[in-house]
């Protein structure tokens, strides 16, 4: 319930730095290219929406966060065309990457699972199965829409990298699977669509990843380490 409220305030600050709309907005509150911009009368009514249905996407009740999930990303993927970048970068910060906070919260990512699997009960089991199952489907959606919308969100990579990696580099082993197969699907679908540039972003976020979670071997320039012909 803290982290929903905390998401629901920020989504709430973030709205609050709206300004006001200005004047010279066509009637139907978009640029002359059609697109939503920053400062339009549609931002009030955009953010309490997509942010209501992120928090709802982790509604313990099944059919409340699939149907809040699902209205989300059809919702940006139907309108999505006519979203300026300040209004997309807004969307990723306030609305989409909120879900994935909450989620790492939820789950336990410091390896103490073995620690408390002994009095875990159903419930906590049957918790943990739909945060997991929530986050995969939402990690593939987001990718999905970056893809989608790529031509005006591509100076977004970088944050969606990011994010990305944050869960491959995470202890826990579930949550890293989730972050793999994620970037994986991003590569297949959007790696055609790069520039050099960006494909330096997306190697730079593989060294950082692999940096990350390569194991210690420090130990074997040590004197601790013998052979079996040493012995």
């Amino acid at each position: 319930e803290g982290e929903l409220g905390s998401s629901r305030n920020k989504g709430k600050e973030t709205f609050g730095k709206i300004s006001t709309p200005s004047p010279r907005t066509g009637k139907e509150g978009r640029q002359d290219n059609g697109e939503v911009t920053d400062k339009d009368d549609h931002l009030y009514f955009w953010f309490p929406l997509l942010a209501g249905l992120s928090e709802l996407s982790f509604d313990p009740r099944p059919e409340i966060r699939q149907s809040a999930l699902q209205i989300l990303f059809e919702t940006l993927r139907n309108h999505g065309h006519l979203f300026s970048l300040p209004l997309w970068e807004r969307v990723f910060e306030s609305v989409l990457f909120p879900i994935f906070d909450y989620v790492r919260h939820a789950i336990d990512p410091s390896g103490s699972s073995s620690q408390v699997s002994e009095v875990e009960t159903d419930g906590e089991l049957d918790q943990d199965a739909w945060l997991y199952e929530t986050c995969t489907l939402a990690l593939q959606l987001v990718v999905d829409l970056f893809i989608n919308f790529y031509n005006t969100v591509n100076p977004l990579l970088k944050k969606v990298l990011m994010l990305l990696v944050s869960f491959i580099k995470r202890p826990h082993q579930s949550l890293a699977g989730i972050g793999i197969a994620a970037f994986v699907r991003l590569m297949s679908n959007a790696g055609e669509l790069f520039s050099d540039e960006k494909w330096l972003e997306v190697v730079l976020s593989l060294k950082d990843a692999a940096n990350a979670t390569l194991p210690n071997f420090s130990f074997l320039d040590g004197g601790d380490f013998v052979t079996g012909n040493e012995r």
